[in-house]
């Protein structure tokens, strides 16, 4: 069985026999380096590995090579835009938007196909059902992230979310707590309180507040 990291040079080398012993130069595993080399890639997708068997490798979204995702990604109905990063095609291959198209993880991982993160900072997506009313998402994107938040938009009613839902999608600016206005939580402590972490904060919609 074949060890990840195998170069097929130094397998064609080592069958060799005899003729290894001769080759004091290194010229023939130079030969054999050139010659395998439009090979080695195809060879890492077929050799066995140990608990994997020949090929799966391309059903691993961990570890598919990043140039062979697009093929891993149409199995599950993906359609790859050249605005998706690596991570983002590996997340999408994880959590299929296409199966799944509507529901609330699809729709906060789709989302970031069309986002840019500022410096370091992560993306921030919210994105929830509005209860009681069915068949409707409160979405909203940072504006400084939404490079453009029409496509974003279209992203949303087109590809994320089935044809009868109705979607509540803006691109805001964000405020600080000194800048909200009419707020029922008048301190830190009381929002605190009302909010079990930053997750469920940064996803109540403007009537919450």
């Amino acid at each position: 069985m074949s060890e990840a990291g195998t170069d097929l040079a130094e397998l064609f080398y080592e069958g060799l026999g005899f003729h290894v012993e001769d080759d004091t130069s290194g010229d023939l595993l130079k030969y054999l380096q050139g010659l395998s080399a439009p090979l080695q890639p195809t060879f890492d997708l077929v050799r066995p590995r140990a608990g994997m068997a020949g090929w799966a490798i391309l059903l691993d979204p961990d570890l598919c090579p990043a140039w062979a995702l697009p093929f891993s990604a149409q199995l599950v109905g993906i359609e790859v835009t050249p605005e998706m990063s690596e991570a983002q095609l590996r997340a999408e291959i994880k959590q299929p938007t296409g199966w799944r198209r509507g529901q609330t993880e699809s729709i906060r991982i789709g989302l970031k196909r069309t986002l840019k993160p500022v410096a370091e900072e992560e993306l921030f997506v919210i994105a929830r059902p509005r209860t009681p009313e069915p068949g409707r998402h409160f979405i909203r994107t940072l504006l400084t992230q939404t490079p453009d938040p029409e496509r974003t938009e279209w992203l949303v009613e087109h590809k994320l979310t089935p044809a009868w839902e109705r979607v509540d999608y803006e691109a805001i600016s964000g405020e600080t707590f000194d800048e909200m206005t009419g707020s029922k939580y008048a301190t830190f402590a009381a929002i605190a309180a009302a909010f079990a972490d930053f997750e469920h904060l940064a996803g109540a919609a403007p009537a919450d507040l």
